[in-house]
Order: C-alpha cells, then sequence, then structure tokens
C-alpha cells in the first residue's frame, strides 16, 4: 500500500504535492486492523551475523519480497524493520540494528502491513536550512497511520550539491530524529538511491499517527544548488 506524491511547482518553496490515493486504500486500512498478518518464521540461526542479518534455516526468497515487513524479538524486545534483501540463506534488513542478544522470534509480512509514502521535493525546500519542509497535516490528512513505526528511508537527487558537503534529509518524531543524531540520510551521488540501513532510534521510531512525522534540512549542501530531491518512507503498521 503506498501514498505517491508528485511535484506541482519546483520553484515553489518548500513541498508542492498532490498527494493520491487508490479508492481501495481505505478498505485495505480497515482490513489490516482487523487481522493479523504476520506469518512466523522457524529455524532461523537465533544469533545473528552482522546488526543486518539473520540467518535462515530456510529458503524464503519465493515467499518473502524485499519491501516486506519484518517483526522480530530480542531481549524480551519486538523490533520493527523491512526486507532490503533476501537470498537462500540470509535475510538482510532495514530499520532498527539488531542487538547483541539471541533472536527469539522471528516474524515476517506482506506489503498489507508496510505503508510507503513517496515524496518529490521542490528544489528550494533542499537548498536552505529550514524545518519542516512537508505541508500541514492537521487538517483533511490522507494518510491514516495509526500506531506504526517509521523503519526505513530512501533519499535521491537527480543533481546533489556540487560542492564537498551534499545535502541530507532529518527524519524527525516530533523533536526526536528518527535516524541518528547527526544532519540525517545524505544525498551523495547524483540520480542515486542512499538509505538508512539499521539507523533508526527504537526510542524514537514509533508513531502514533501521522502528526509528528516530520522532515528538516539541517545541512543544504556546501553550495545550496541539490536539484530533483526525492524520498521514500517505509512504516510497519501495527494497529
Amino acid at each position: 500500500m503506498s501514498v505517491t506524491t508528485t511535484n506541482v511547482n519546483s520553484g515553489d518553496t518548500g513541498l508542492q504535492a498532490r498527494t493520491k490515493i487508490n479508492t481501495n486504500d481505505t478498505d485495505l486500512a480497515t482490513a489490516i486492523n482487523a487481522l493479523d498478518l504476520w506469518q512466523e518464521i522457524t529455524g532461523f540461526t537465533a544469533t545473528a551475523p552482522a546488526v543486518n542479518q539473520i540467518t535462515m534455516g530456510a529458503d524464503y526468497t519465493a515467499t518473502i519480497k524485499k519491501g516486506y515487513g519484518i517483526k522480530y524479538q530480542s531481549g524480551g524486545v519486538y523490533y520493527y524493520a523491512i526486507v532490503e534483501d533476501i537470498d537462500a540463506a540470509t535475510l538482510t534488513i532495514g530499520g532498527v540494528e539488531i542487538p547483541p542478544v539471541d533472536i527469539t522470534e522471528l516474524f515476517w509480512c506482506d506489503d498489507r502491513n508496510v505503508e510507503i509514502i513517496d515524496f518529490a521535493l521542490a528544489d528550494a525546500s533542499v537548498q536552505a536550512v529550514d524545518t519542516d519542509i512537508l505541508p500541514s497535516v492537521d487538517n483533511n490528512n490522507p494518510i491514516e497511520l495509526k500506531d506504526s513505526y517509521l523503519v526505513y528511508v530512501k533519499v535521491w537527487a537527480q543533481t546533489v550539491d556540487t560542492g564537498a558537503t551534499k545535502a541530507s534529509l532529518k527524519f524527525m518524531n516530533g523533536a526526536n530524529p528518527v535516524f541518528g543524531a547527526g544532519d540525517g540520510v545524505e544525498m551523495t551521488s547524483n540520480a542515486t538511491w542512499n538509505d538508512s540501513g539499521v539507523d533508526a532510534d527504537p526510542d524514537y521510531y514509533k508513531f502514533e499517527g501521522f502528526d509528528n512525522f516530520r522532515v528538516d534540512v539541517t545541512e543544504p549542501g556546501t553550495n545550496n544548488d541539490t536539484e530533483g530531491a526525492k524520498f521514500t518512507a517505509y512504516f510497519i503498521l501495527i494497529g
């Protein structure tokens, strides 16, 4: 399930976009609240080989796809992520860094439990320091996330800043950064996706509704000339 926005006028400041939602999204959101779509995975290795990988006991590549949701328990706490990659032996996730404690439970869900939000940004919105570059969502908000986890983001620019320092997007939960304490996720190369990896902060990646979701620009780059920027954010729905 996804919400896609497109530019209206790239010369305007801030985000200029019109949201497009499939007519069946509302029905699907209602169905998600009534169904438990999580499927248990068994036979995995409890000790993770890396902070973003889980060793699988069987080949799930025909069932579990990139972009699907992952839930796992470690140290008595449930964490959420997305599938960044999967092969016959290894599941690679994007979300919270896997703790150095054995994984005791592991689940997957398909994209019915994943809300993917795409925003195309006006050039001026990423060429200067600014807070809350998204349009107001207080009134007539079409995105009803309810309880969800922002586990993963990707950023992209057609042309990155021509100086030594590149522009970054900082994804916020109110006043708290979701992905690390720096300037955010950097747009490093022309027409190339950069992602948040397993940098989600378990203290701040949970959202109750959409109101606290904010995107800031604290680093617009050396020359303030980034063009054609956009991002994709992945939320795992839990209620």
